[in-house]
């Protein structure tokens, strides 16, 4: 386990306050990568103290100064304060998510005012590179009108997912669409919490869709071995900002 994982997990346990961690799981071009996870946290629950302790650690580990302003901002205006891991062979990146669960609550009342930011994302490498990502609610007519945004993940997932509108509605779920400024980065985040679907009640459903993206079956059946009892988060798919597939189960907090 690389250190800054422990560091993180140490800084967020050493907050004091009640937070919850979600891991997952991101396949891509072959690869299956386990070093991730998100520490969560409620705003509310924070001290005033607290904002100018978590920037000082964050900026202790390459944090990027030009991502001062948007962290003020963007502090003022969230509700919850997400902390993301994640380790892809060499490449070790951490993540700050602000959720604007406040905003989101009041478009929900009239999502016909379009699009709302829901999530905001800093994510930066330790050799200096970074980039801002913008998740916003999306709203899909009909089952249809997913299938065909999907692509060519809709044979990897349509299976699974029928399997979660069985339980919640597709217009009853939350679906986000993903981008980053000045690179391919396009993807599609499906919230299947409300579903309350556990991974052993989903297994032929998730193999099937991890053997699409090319992972291999006795790592899979580890993985949905070692996951069976918890609930599946969140399927999120499409193109990295690298320009190469990929998809993310995301397993309950």
């Amino acid at each position: 386990m690389h250190a800054l994982s422990q560091q993180l997990r140490g800084f967020v346990c050493g907050l004091g306050v009640p937070y919850k961690c979600e891991s997952s799981v991101k396949i891509y071009a072959g690869h299956f990568s386990e070093e991730r996870f998100l520490l969560s946290v409620s705003r509310s629950c924070l001290t005033p103290g607290c904002r100018k302790k978590i920037l000082a650690w964050l900026l202790d580990r390459h944090f990027p100064e030009t991502g001062r302003v948007w962290f003020e901002r963007s502090w003022g205006q969230a509700q919850f304060l997400h902390f993301g891991y994640e380790q892809l062979g060499r490449t070790v990146m951490l993540k700050v998510y602000f959720e604007y669960a406040k905003s989101f609550y009041h478009y929900l009342q009239d999502p016909t005012k379009g699009s709302t930011l829901v999530f905001d994302a800093l994510k930066w490498s330790q050799r200096g590179e970074s980039v801002l990502t913008q998740y916003r609610h999306k709203t899909f007519s009909t089952e249809s009108c997913l299938w065909q945004q999907l692509g060519t993940a809709e044979e990897a997932l349509k299976p699974l997912l029928q399997r979660v509108f069985t339980a919640v509605p597709l217009e009853d779920s939350y679906v986000l669409e993903v981008t980053e400024p000045d690179n391919p980065r396009a993807s599609l985040d499906i919230n299947c919490y409300d579903a309350r679907l556990t991974v052993s009640q989903l297994s032929t459903e998730l193999l099937a869709a991890c053997l699409f993206k090319g992972a291999t079956q006795s790592r899979i059946e580890l993985l949905l071995s070692k996951q069976s009892n918890r609930f599946l988060g969140h399927v999120s798919t499409g193109m990295s900002r690298s320009g190469q597939d990929f998809m993310t189960l995301y397993f309950s907090v």
